[in-house]
C-alpha cells in the first residue's frame, strides 16, 4: 500500500510562502492550504476528505492570550475546526502541544495504520487534548485506508488486464479498434480509481 496518507512529518516543516499581510487573519487560509498541504496539522484528515469549509485557520499561541499574534502568519496553521476548537485557548505552562513548524512531528507522534500513538510527554497531551483517537476518527481512517488498498488492488488488476488486451492483440485474436476500445475502458477506469485515491490522499 501506499504509505499512510495521514502520516507525520519526519523533518521539521520550513515554510514556503511569504504573503502580503493582512488585518484579517482568515485571509491567509487559502496560503496555508497550500503551505501545508490541504492537511489539518493535528489529525493530519485532508480535507479532500472533510471538506475546505470544514477547515480554518489555527492559533497556535492563542489569540486571547497572545494578541499581537494575531495576524502574524509564522503563529498561524492550517487546522480542521474539530482540532482548532479542542485546542481552543489551551496554552500549557510545561508540556507543549507539536507544531510542524517548531518540532519533528514523528518524534511526537505516530500512526500504527488507523491509530495515533503518542511517543513522548507532549505527545500524549496532544493525543488527550485533541481527542485524536476518538473513536468516529479511528473508525473513519480504518474505513479510508481499507478503501485505499482496495483500489490500489484494483489498479493492479487492470495492469494486468492491459497486458492481456495487448498480447490478444500482439496474437491476431481481436482488431485494433476492439483493442483501442478496451484499452479505453480500462483507463477511464484507471483514471476513476486514481482520483479516488488522490482524495483520500489529500492529493488535488
Amino acid at each position: 500500500m501506499l504509505n499512510n496518507p495521514f502520516s507525520y512529518s519526519h523533518s521539521k516543516h520550513k515554510r514556503q510562502y511569504s504573503p502580503k499581510h493582512y488585518a484579517d487573519y482568515s485571509k491567509y487560509k487559502p496560503t496555508l492550504r497550500l503551505e501545508y498541504e490541504g492537511k489539518c496539522i493535528y489529525c493530519r484528515f485532508p480535507d479532500t476528505v472533510k471538506g475546505y469549509d470544514n477547515f480554518g485557520v489555527e492559533h497556535y499561541r492563542p489569540k486571547s492570550l497572545f494578541p499581537h499574534l494575531r495576524t502574524e502568519y509564522s503563529n498561524l496553521f492550517y487546522c480542521c475546526n474539530t482540532c482548532n476548537r479542542r485546542k481552543g485557548n489551551d496554552w500549557p505552562a510545561v508540556v507543549f502541544v507539536p507544531n510542524p513548524d517548531d518540532h519533528v512531528m514523528i518524534d511526537h507522534l505516530r500512526f500504527k495504520k488507523e491509530t495515533v500513538e503518542p511517543l513522548t510527554e507532549a505527545g500524549r497531551y496532544a493525543c488527550e487534548l485533541l481527542q485524536l483517537n476518538d473513536p468516529s476518527l479511528v473508525r473513519t481512517r480504518k474505513a479510508l485506508l481499507a478503501s485505499l488498498q482496495d483500489l490500489e488492488r484494483t489498479i493492479a488488476e487492470l495492469d494486468k488486464i492491459e497486458k492481456q488486451i495487448k498480447k490478444a492483440y500482439n496474437k491476431g485474436e481481436i482488431s485494433l479498434a476492439e483493442r483501442d476500445a478496451e484499452l479505453q475502458d480500462v483507463e477511464e477506469i484507471r483514471l476513476e480509481r486514481l482520483d479516488a485515491i488522490n482524495v483520500i490522499a489529500g492529493r488535488d
